[in-house]
């Protein structure tokens, strides 16, 4: 199969990058995939779209790491929470905007 996906991206004229193709499976068998004839690195957890993705399928990473952000962006924008220039509908368009759409 992953030979077909290379016929299939050459034709459209993708590459598949060789530094950034690794495997992360969520069974217990030994599966080894190959691409070219070379084997393709099996990992624990990888990003994908700004998402930690693991082998277990366990959320408890991509909640953590959720939270810690939001901590980060509250504290980085502090000044703004305690403006007395801001009216409170000011900041709640800005929570709205800078803060949801991390959470979601």
């Amino acid at each position: 199969k992953s030979e077909r996906l290379r016929q299939i991206a050459n034709t459209t004229g993708l590459n598949i990058n060789e530094k950034k193709r690794t495997l992360c499976k969520n069974i217990t068998n030994a599966i080894h995939v190959t691409l070219d004839e070379k084997p393709i690195a099996n990992v624990d957890e990888f990003n994908y779209l700004g998402s930690k993705i693991t082998m277990d399928g366990d959320s408890i990473h991509e909640i953590n790491t959720t939270i810690s952000k939001t901590k980060q962006l509250f504290g980085m924008l502090n000044s703004i929470w305690k403006s007395s220039v801001l009216s409170k509908g000011t900041k709640i368009k800005f929570y709205k905007n800078n803060i949801l759409c991390i959470l979601h």
